[in-house]
């Protein structure tokens, strides 16, 4: 025997709309699970046909690199390139993967209003949060630093009155070095 929803709308968000629609929890909790395993399996085909256009692509890219070798002639080297550029044409790859794409963050798109739907946002919304100031900006500060942007992170941390450790910073500068070397590279 499954339980109706109780509780005021301010306790539970959409809690009392749901009772009103004789929705129960266990409904609810039911939707939820189908509509995320819909996602997931959309997400699972996506990733299939994606890995496989790529593949295909990778396949006419190697194909034709080996015919390049064999080739004497900067025209018959240019020929190559463009056959294999008609051909990805034609093929449509990119369509494809973008056309998969959008089928599944459409799915997502439903899933976060089938979420809304049954459980509501506005009981986290209006939720009263007792945040510490001070520890927010030190991770709004690390964040900084961590992404790569120093001069804004420095410039955060003189206005809201914060510090992060050099070495921590220092840390972060490197790695970004790091990265930035192995992009040019």
């Amino acid at each position: 025997r499954e339980e109706t929803l109780t509780g005021s709308e301010s306790e539970r968000g959409r809690a009392g709309a749901a009772q009103r629609r004789g929705v129960t929890m266990n409904d609810a909790l039911f939707s939820a699970i189908n509509d995320i395993e819909r996602v997931a399996k959309k997400q699972r085909t996506c990733s299939e046909k994606t890995m496989k256009y790529l593949t295909q692509m990778e396949d006419e890219i190697k194909a034709t690199r080996g015919k390049l070798a064999a080739c004497a002639t900067v025209a018959e080297k240019d020929e190559l390139m463009k056959a294999l550029h008609e051909k990805l044409v034609k093929l449509e790859l990119p369509g494809q993967i973008a056309s998969a794409q959008k089928d599944f963050y459409g799915s997502v798109s439903r899933l976060g209003k089938s979420v809304d739907k049954h459980f509501g946002t506005s009981s986290f919304a209006s939720r009263e949060t007792n945040l510490d100031a001070k520890l927010l900006d030190e991770v709004i500060a690390n964040h900084l630093f961590r992404e790569g942007q120093p001069d804004l992170g420095r410039t955060f941390c003189e206005e809201a009155g914060v510090s992060v450790s050099e070495e921590l910073k220092q840390s972060f500068l490197d790695m970004h070095l790091v990265v930035r070397e192995l992009q040019i590279h």
